[in-house]
């Protein structure tokens, strides 16, 4: 019989396991779809802005742009600003072979760096463990800038003396030609310039020996790594710049940057370091031109937001109905089930094992259901409603735990869980109802460690799986 079970619950995973690359695929169609409908948009709204002989487009809209998206800004220098004036246009796209997104930065000819295009392409990529484990990872790629001259420091200008025009080719007082030539690449850092954005980081850099670095990079997340941790950070930070670009800052450019025009417009008197934006006259109109695209642009993010809403919904409707099948067969309403299924499995998981203790192993014996159910933002098409890479673990969810009536440490029959988001963006946990232990049978807390009153917190906790839902000093919004 707990063969037949088992072969019940071999058949509910590979179903769950079709239909979740069934999704995978609708996702990827749908983000080409999407790029297509996209692109002569795009290359509508570079026509307007982009400066030339034959349109006033207008003057620095990229670098206008990147400061007035503030995520953005808080990575550029004043050393960005005058090489992000020769920023013709700029794109995004889903990644052209993996699942992932691509970044594009076309620059018109300028003194300071060769290339014509910068590209950065983001996706995932596995490592594999020499016991055959595999480590999923967020890799980047990047074009290497290829200098012709470095830009002079903020701080040294007004110093240098300036080659070309007025003085010999290359001299200049900082040195910044020489540099340039005798570097020709260099590994670029957000302190220096936004252009680092296509110097990613990865974690491969945490050692030069790439000879088995999956064993390595495992041994040093184990043992809490402080160079690992710290790269690991400026990995985090490095990617979500990428993808402010790719969900927001790019798709929305024509409205962040209309967002900082001074009203009256029309003025001769233009700075980037001025509190107000002023354009002239021939600028406003082909500015106007680029937000009655950016209407358009909008329509189809709305469009592509509801598409994926759609396919994730569908399969949701089937992973409900496929632990509804579970169990069936974990817990039946008649006849033998798995009784101690939970307990294992939670016991088994290789990401929880150390967190599920044999205290809890007590309590999760008692354990006969465990499901979640995912949220859905309808009409919506902010970034995390447009990201075809978001995990069902980056959505709103709830997660329930059911248990026996003859439990015997808490009077719970169902512990709940959800996560969602706080109106500043911020994901958070939310307990809805805290675990209410019977007397005596707490398995968090010492009955030293007790609260000394009612509604008070105890003195410490003991690890376990159940922490989840107590009311411990690191929650609140």
């Amino acid at each position: 019989a707990v063969d037949y079970k088992l072969k019940e619950l071999k058949e509910i995973f590979d179903e769950d396991a079709k239909n979740a690359s069934e999704l995978e695929s609708k996702l990827i169609q749908a983000v080409k779809d999407y790029d297509k409908l996209c692109t002569p948009l795009y290359d509508k709204r570079a026509s307007y802005v982009k400066v030339s002989e034959g349109s006033a487009g207008v003057s620095n809209f990229w670098l206008n742009t990147f400061l007035r998206d503030q995520e953005i800004a808080e990575f550029l220098s004043t050393d960005d600003f005058e090489i992000l004036s020769y920023l013709e246009d700029v794109r995004v796209s889903a990644h052209p072979d993996k699942e992932g997104f691509r970044i594009q930065f076309k620059f018109a000819p300028n003194k300071y760096i060769k290339n014509k295009i910068l590209e950065r392409c983001d996706f995932l990529d596995v490592l594999r463990h020499s016991d055959g484990r595999e480590l999923q990872h967020a890799a980047a790629t990047g074009t290497p800038v290829e200098w012709l001259e470095l830009p002079v420091p903020a701080s040294k200008r007004g110093k240098a003396r300036k080659g070309g025009k007025g003085g010999k080719d290359g001299d200049e007082g900082d040195g910044s030609s020489a540099q340039a030539k005798e570097v020709g690449q260099i590994k670029l850092d957000y302190s220096r310039t936004i252009l680092a954005l296509f110097s990613p980081p990865n974690v491969t850099d945490f050692s030069t020996n790439k000879n088995n670095i999956a064993d390595r990079l495992i041994a040093a997340s184990e043992s809490n790594d402080g160079k690992l941790a710290r790269l690991q950070d400026s990995i985090e930070r490095d990617r979500a710049i990428a993808r402010r670009l790719w969900l927001h800052t790019v798709p929305k450019a024509a409205l962040i940057y209309s967002n900082g025009l001074d009203e009256e417009g029309g003025n001769d008197d233009y700075s980037v370091l001025e509190g107000s934006l002023k354009i002239k006259a021939a600028e406003e109109k082909q500015l106007e031109a680029a937000l009655d695209v950016q209407r358009l642009l909008d329509e189809r993010r709305l469009e592509f937001a509801d598409t994926l809403r759609r396919h994730r919904e569908e399969y949701q409707a089937k992973v409900q109905d496929l632990m509804k099948r579970r169990r069936g067969v974990i817990d039946p309403m008649a006849g033998e089930g798995l009784p101690l299924f939970w307990v294992t499995a939670l016991r088994n998981d290789k990401d929880l094992w150390e967190t599920v203790t044999e205290r809890d192993e007590l309590a999760l014996r008692h354990c006969r259901d465990i499901k979640s159910s995912f949220g859905s933002r309808q009409g919506m098409a902010q970034a995390q409603d447009v990201d075809y890479l978001r995990t069902p673990m980056d959505q709103t969810f709830k997660l329930e735990m059911s248990f026996a009536p003859t439990n015997p440490y808490f009077e719970n029959r169902t512990l709940a869980l959800e996560f969602t988001y706080r109106q500043d963006g911020k994901s958070i946990f939310r307990v809805p109802e805290l675990i209410r232990w019977k007397p005596g049978r707490s398995i968090t807390v010492r009955r030293r460690d007790a609260a000394d009153a009612a509604g008070g917190l105890p003195a410490r906790y003991r690890q376990s799986l159940f922490l989840l839902f107590e009311a411990t000093k690191g929650d609140g919004p």
